[in-house]
């Protein structure tokens, strides 16, 4: 058996993509290794075509890491979807108002040279109550369902979610103008699954956990009336978590024994809301308005990078 010291074109991979190189040249000192084994007979076919086949961007579980970078972002989603429900202005003394949302939206992160590009999508709905305790107090409470998915190196996951929010917001001479605080609790049940196609005869690897996100906001806002227009102003903090636990893939000799993962992220935030007064428009009330916000990371959220407590399964 020969071993060889660097596989091609292992010398001139970043990021990721050395990371998995790196794992693929360690498993010659495994029993996978001079066997008849799918990697024994990948690994002399790419020293005889002198490339790795891309099986170096796949092999390391990036779509793990962007699945929790998913899951971190689920209350920013939330807050967007309940915005025009939750603050009870609208409402009268002591009235309540049943609603449903739609969660739903995509979003995407560029590859480079350090990782492969990722595509995020989620679709659900949310449920829920706001009510108008007095001229300054208003509470929401909702809950709900959302389907995930999340693709990236070769690899897709569904990390789907049952979820609960509940804020409140407390004016300090009303609700209708002038200063207030508000605040919001995010938390959700998550199963994630997963499914990574690997090149070159190498199988597909696949593997499932449960796990959780959180989610908290605090924040101190304005009421501006300048009839018929309200501007709000509102700067705050956001915390947000995730823990999914650790798994054993199966269905390919490249199967990795996935370590849990357990993430804090924190942002300052910032908005600016314009609105006009309700207008009446047959059966119908519409209210037009429009939303800016600008989100600052205080901390990296984790995603498209793979874990470096991977490890490959005997």
């Amino acid at each position: 058996m020969v071993y060889y010291r660097t596989l091609p074109g292992q010398s001139g991979c970043t990021g990721n993509r050395a990371n998995g190189a790196a794992l693929l040249n360690a498993l010659q000192n495994s029993p996978l290794s001079g066997h008849y084994t799918a990697y024994n007979f990948y690994l002399q076919s790419a020293v005889d075509a002198g490339t790795l086949g891309g099986v170096q961007n796949q092999v390391g579980g990036q779509v793990y890491a962007d699945a929790a970078s998913f899951l971190l972002r689920r209350s920013q989603w939330i807050d967007q979807a309940i915005a025009p429900y939750a603050s009870g202005r609208d409402l009268e003394e002591g009235q309540t108002r049943v609603w449903m949302s739609g969660l739903g939206g995509g979003f995407w992160t560029g590859g480079s040279a350090d990782a492969a590009s990722s595509t995020e999508n989620d679709a659900g709905t949310l449920e829920g109550i706001t009510r108008r305790f007095n001229d300054r107090l208003s509470g929401d409470v909702g809950f709900g369902y959302e389907w995930g998915s999340v693709g990236s190196a070769g690899g897709s996951a569904s990390p789907d979610t049952f979820l609960a929010t509940l804020g409140g917001r407390y004016g300090i001479s009303s609700l209708d103008a002038g200063p207030f605080v508000t605040a919001r609790a995010d938390v959700g049940s998550v199963h994630y699954e997963s499914t990574r196609v690997l090149n070159a005869g190498l199988g597909d690897a696949n593997g499932n956990t449960d796990g959780a996100f959180y989610g908290g906001l605090a924040g101190v806002g304005d009421l501006l009336r300048f009839a018929p227009l309200t501007f709000t102003l509102q700067t705050g903090v956001r915390v947000s978590g995730v823990h999914l636990g650790g798994f054993n893939e199966n269905g390919s000799e490249l199967a990795l024994d996935v370590n849990g993962i357990d993430k804090t992220y924190s942002s300052l935030l910032f908005n600016l809301g314009v609105s006009l007064d309700p207008r009446q428009l047959g059966a119908w009330t519409i209210t037009p308005a429009l939303s800016l916000g600008y989100e600052r990371g205080c901390s990296q959220i984790p995603g498209s990078k793979a874990p470096e407590r991977f490890t490959a399964t005997r």
